[in-house]
């Protein structure tokens, strides 16, 4: 968690003891998340736009092979 052994002592002290100002919930763990909830937000985001074109190309490879078929249908009946 942190590279100096200072800091460390620190935040054991902070963590052990209720008083803290800053995060009065992280000794007793009431209401604490040990991530960062941003991460799931990014995660939501990265989702969204990777499924986003997934859709594009799914909608796209769709028109474009449902046209050569119903060409190469319309070709069959008028000229076969």
């Amino acid at each position: 968690m942190f590279n100096s052994p200072l800091l460390m002592q620190a935040a054991t002290a902070i963590m052990l003891s209720g008083d803290s100002q800053i995060a009065p919930y992280i000794a007793n763990r009431k209401e604490y998340v040990p991530w960062n909830p941003m991460f799931l937000e990014e995660a939501k985001d990265v989702i969204r736009y990777y499924v986003g074109n997934a859709f594009n190309v799914a909608i796209w490879g769709f028109i474009i092979i449902g046209g050569v078929y119903l060409v190469l249908n319309i070709l069959n009946k008028y000229l076969g």
